[in-house]
């Protein structure tokens, strides 16, 4: 009896871990100030893009491997298993239109959604924390070419 016991407890606490996904509603009011080399400083005010066409140059290629990447610093907003393709991929298109340069990364058999990306760790954990102020979540951590993992 004990062991049955036993046994559901940690079936139901391992099914209370599921992977969160982060609401793009939840989005909706986020000014991003972002200041890169060489070029001026772009707003993204309600989630719309002073020059769409610049941010959408920045965008790597779908679903590109991380160790076939430059070194960047991702902020991560979600992670799904490989089967679950689709709905990250609906998450990431949802934050495109939202005027994010989101993007899915494959790393170690998972698909992480950026929300994000910055050259150097100082920009990628001030954005981040921004990011969880503004949502609530403490869940968005940041994702760079040696810690492919939290």
């Amino acid at each position: 009896m004990y062991k049955t016991f036993t046994i559901l407890v940690c079936v139901c606490l391992l099914a209370g871990c599921q992977t969160k996904k982060m609401d793009p509603k939840q989005l909706t009011n986020v000014t991003v100030m972002r200041n890169t080399e060489g070029q001026n400083t772009s707003t993204l005010k309600n989630n719309i893009p002073e020059e769409n066409a610049r941010a959408n140059q920045n965008i790597a290629p779908k679903n590109q491997r991380l160790a076939d990447r430059k070194s960047q610093y991702y902020i991560i907003v979600a992670s799904y298993p490989l089967a679950d393709r689709p709905k990250a991929e609906k998450l990431t298109n949802g934050l495109k239109d939202k005027g994010y340069p989101a993007e899915i990364i494959e790393a170690k058999g998972r698909l992480r959604v950026s929300i994000e990306s910055f050259s150097t760790l100082e920009e990628a954990q001030i954005q981040r924390d921004k990011y969880r102020e503004i949502t609530d979540r403490q869940d968005i951590w940041i994702l760079y070419p040696g810690n492919s993992g939290q």
